[in-house]
């Protein structure tokens, strides 16, 4: 199956082990997220709120994170 993701959900992918990261992890789907989705997200998640959050993550770390 094909979605198309928003920065919403990324974000919430990264900061809760709920059903959202599973399905973001599940290999049966095909994801695209247009890339000022992945710009937003990168943005949002970078902050230092969120970053502590994340456990500390550096920006780069969340950068490497999003292209994978």
């Amino acid at each position: 199956m094909e979605l198309v993701v928003d920065a919403n959900i990324l974000v919430a992918g990264f900061l809760r082990s709920a059903v959202t990261r599973e399905l973001l992890l599940d290999e049966r789907l095909t994801l695209y997220v247009p890339e000022y989705g992945l710009t937003e997200t990168e943005r949002v998640l970078t902050t230092p709120r969120f970053r502590r959050r994340l456990g500390s993550l550096s920006a780069s770390e969340v950068r490497w994170m999003l292209l994978i």
